[in-house]
Parts: structure tokens; C-alpha cells; sequence
């Protein structure tokens, strides 16, 4: 009877803490922000008990549904691009308003330190880049570090106007992929910048999602940590506990991707991770997110056949879906530093894929050359591509970065030449060309560019049988 009478106070408490619950709303809808146009939104939070809801945007209101202890969701239509507007949330006497909205696409930029990378960190081209980033309709949330042993529903991050200042401390690759879809679309932008350096693939993926994969049992063993300041012994799903699941009630358009450099050690595992991680965000969403990603650049690894498996594994994956692509860094890397100062070029690559992909811009081409097909004739190999058209007949520029080999697997550098829109690849000490890869010895950037400055997609490809 005693614990009757406890588990009754302790009911009436509760009771009495929901009833005087203040009204409350989602914390990543804020003053400033891009919601997703043409998109349902669905929006929750807490009033007092029986206290009735109203959601109130661009003069049309929905009432939420109300539980009986005061939590309420709602949903309304985006609509089309446009703002600003407001957004109010009446219960009661209370209101919340939410002002300075913007309807557009909403972007996520996500990975390790290479995305993560800000202007006040050094730039090529310095503080020049940012000097006039004042841009009212693209708009730039920062999520806070943050790694979690569960799922977490709130994020301090904060929406704000892009100025000079608060680019500094965005992702400048995030910040020029922004800049060059506002100058090609009439569409606001809203860029979401959720990185951490350092950190593997397998801490942004949901645990359920890793669940499913072979390597679970080894992944099970790193499930404890320790968190503390800026240092993190990181375990799988621990930033998208902290991270990414506070985010995914808000719709967005997709994903910008540059991250690997921190799993360069095991390639083949990652070719199953990213697959799953693109899967797994496009599930938590509840849409086919275009999910564009960044080659890792040229470094000078301890494993560089296992940095190429991974550049592979990368352009394999992103080539090979629809809605996705891949941003190539040959030429604008730094043999010496895993960090190149080049973030603009890489921003800018990004945002062709998008205008090509997304926003249906034809003309724009979104890759440089991809390989298609090869065949052989007697001791030459005949190279096609996609994305390369050159008005010129013939080019006749030694192209650097092809190899080739026999049957028994022992490369050697080729002659390459462009003939016809096809390069014709060849060696004195190859009778008989069997493979032929391109951008596997990096420390001297190829030169290999289709005609509007765009770089070859690294590839190893393999004579076909019918020819052997």
C-alpha cells in the first residue's frame, strides 16, 4: 500500500509538471532559417494539457493534435520558393513566432575534417573569397559537436544570415557550393553544416542500419567511449546519435559528402559502410536524397594502394546511382597535406553536379571525363568517355597518368595521346594491352581535363574477354 501511495504522488507530480508545461516547438525551427519548399513539414512540441494548438503560415492555419499530456504535432505544405515569411504557434495566451523565414532547398554538408574546413583556417585565395559574402537567401546553420551513445531529438545549432563572419566559421567548401547554386537558381538556399574531423564513416551511420552488416560483431566491440571537450574517442553511430538524428525531422534537398580520409585503412569495409550511410540517411529522412560526393585528394598515404581501392570504392558507388556524384580532386590536392587549401574549386564541382542533377541544367556539364569503354587493337588500346566532347578532331597533348600491363599484372607507364575524341593508350613494353588504369600515381596531377576544365575520373579498367 506504502508504494501505492508513492507511485500516486509521483503521478500527480508529473500530471502537475506537464500541466504547467510552457508552449514549446521543435528546436531546429528558428528566425532566419530555409525550410524545404514544395515539402511536408511536421512540426511537435508541449503545451498545457487540453490547451488547443494553431499553427499559422503565409495566411493559412492547421490545428495540431494535442495529447493528454500536452504534446502536439502538426503538418502543414512548404509550398513554393519565396519569403520572407513568419510562422506563428498559438495555445492559449501564449505564441511563439518564428520570423525571417525563407522557402527553398536545404542542403546538408557533412564529413571529416576536409568538409569541415573553414575560411579563418586559410584559404587559396584567402580572405579575398569571402570578402563580400553578404547573401540575404542563403542561409547557414551550424551543428555543434556532439557524439552520443543514443539518438538525441534537440541540437543547439543555430540558423543565421550569411555575412563575411559567419562564413569564416562555415564550411567553405558548404559556403561555395551555396554561392554558386544562388547565382544559377532563383531559389533560396539553406546549408546545414554538420562535420567533425577525424572521424570514420561508421560514426555517422545509425546503429540499426550497422546492425545489418558483417562486420557488426567488430563494430559491436567500439560501442564504448569516452567524450570529453573537443576530443572525442568516437564509436560507430555516435555522431549521428548527436548529430545528424536531431536534424532529420527537417526536410532537406540532399547531402554534400567529402570524408574517407579516416578510413583509408580498410577500403573494402567502406565500400559497404558509405553504401549503408547513403541508404541509412535516405530511410531516416523518408526520401531518395541526391547525395553528392568528394574524392579523397592526392596525399601521400602510408598505404597508397589502399587511398586508390578507396578513390575506387568512392566513384564507384557515386557513378552508379542516379542521384548521386562525384567531385574529383586530382588536380587540386596537396601531396604534402591531407588538408588543401583549394576549397573553392571543390565547392564549385559540387554545385555542377547539383545544377546538372537537380535543378535540370543540361548544359552544365557535372563531371569531368568518365571511362566508358575500351578495346584493343594489336598493341594500342582505344579509350571512350563520357562527359568529354571536344569541338577539335584531333589533340595530340601527351596525356600523363596511364598505365598498362599484360596478363602478368606488372604495370608500366603508357603513351596517351587524344585522337577522335578517344585516347589511344600504348607502351613499348606492353606487346599486348590486357589492363589499363589512370590517376593511380598521383604525386604528379594528371592533365587529363575534358573541354571545360573538368578532371578525369580515376579508373582501372580490363580488356574484355571477347577480345583475349
Amino acid at each position: 500500500m506504502h508504494f501505492k501511495w508513492i507511485f500516486c504522488f509521483l503521478v500527480f507530480i508529473m500530471i502537475s509538471f506537464l500541466s504547467a508545461a510552457q508552449l514549446s516547438v521543435d528546436a531546429w525551427l528558428q528566425d532566419h532559417m530555409v525550410l524545404q519548399r514544395e515539402d511536408t513539414i511536421h512540426l511537435s512540441g508541449q503545451t498545457k494539457t487540453g490547451q488547443p494548438v494553431t499553427i499559422s503560415f503565409q495566411n493559412k492555419s492547421v490545428d495540431a493534435a494535442v495529447d493528454e499530456y500536452g504534446f502536439w504535432k502538426a503538418s502543414f505544405y512548404s509550398g513554393s520558393a519565396g519569403g520572407p515569411f513568419q510562422l506563428t504557434i498559438s495555445s492559449g495566451r501564449e505564441s511563439i513566432r518564428i520570423k525571417d523565414i525563407l522557402i527553398g532547398d536545404v542542403w546538408l554538408c557533412s564529413g571529416q575534417s576536409n568538409m569541415e574546413w573553414k575560411p579563418y583556417q586559410g584559404l587559396e585565395g584567402g580572405e579575398e573569397l569571402i570578402k563580400d559574402a553578404h547573401h540575404d537567401r542563403l542561409r547557414l546553420m551550424y551543428v555543434p559537436r556532439n557524439a552520443s551513445s543514443v539518438p538525441s531529438n534537440a541540437t543547439e545549432g543555430n540558423w543565421m544570415k550569411c555575412s563575411p563572419n559567419n562564413v569564416k566559421r562555415f564550411s567553405a567548401v558548404g559556403y561555395f557550393f551555396g554561392q554558386a547554386v544562388l547565382d544559377s537558381v532563383d531559389v533560396p538556399i539553406g546549408l546545414i553544416d554538420a562535420t567533425w574531423g577525424g572521424t570514420r564513416t561508421e560514426y555517422w551511420i545509425e546503429k540499426e542500419a550497422l546492425a545489418t552488416l558483417p562486420s557488426w560483431d567488430t563494430l559491436q566491440s567500439k560501442l564504448v567511449a569516452d567524450v570529453s571537450g573537443e576530443k572525442l574517442n568516437a564509436f560507430p553511430s555516435s555522431l549521428f546519435n548527436g548529430m545528424i538524428a536531431p536534424i532529420t525531422e527537417m526536410p532537406i534537398k540532399g547531402v554534400l559528402w567529402y570524408q574517407g580520409e579516416s578510413n583509408v585503412d580498410e577500403p573494402t569495409s567502406y565500400a559497404d559502410f558509405i553504401q549503408t550511410l547513403i541508404q541509412n540517411w535516405r530511410s531516416v529522412w523518408h526520401r531518395e536524397l541526391y547525395f553528392f560526393q568528394v574524392q579523397i585528394a592526392p596525399y601521400a598515404y602510408d598505404d597508397l594502394d589502399k587511398a586508390n581501392m578507396l578513390r575506387s570504392v568512392q566513384s564507384s558507388v557515386a557513378l552508379n546511382d542516379p542521384r548521386s556524384g562525384i567531385v574529383i580532386t586530382t588536380d587540386v590536392g596537396n601531396w604534402n597535406d591531407i588538408h588543401p587549401l583549394n576549397k573553392y574549386d571543390v565547392g564549385m564541382r559540387l554545385a555542377r553536379w547539383a545544377l546538372n542533377r537537380v535543378y535540370d541544367q543540361k548544359e552544365i556539364v557535372p563531371s569531368g571525363p568518365v571511362f566508358q569503354s575500351m578495346r584493343v587493337i594489336r598493341h594500342k588500346a582505344f579509350l571512350t568517355f563520357d562527359f568529354m566532347q571536344y569541338d577539335d578532331d584531333d589533340l595530340f597533348l601527351p596525356l600523363i597518368g596511364f598505365e598498362v600491363c599484360d596478363k602478368d599484372s606488372v604495370f608500366y607507364p603508357a603513351n596517351a595521346y587524344m585522337k577522335s575524341n578517344r585516347v589511344v593508350v600504348s607502351s613499348p613494353y606492353v606487346r599486348t594491352i590486357h589492363q589499363v588504369r589512370f590517376g593511380y600515381q598521383l604525386q604528379t596531377p594528371p592533365n587529363f581535363f575534358n573541354e571545360v576544365g573538368l578532371p578525369t575520373v580515376p579508373f582501372w579498367a580490363t580488356r574484355p574477354e571477347e577480345e583475349d
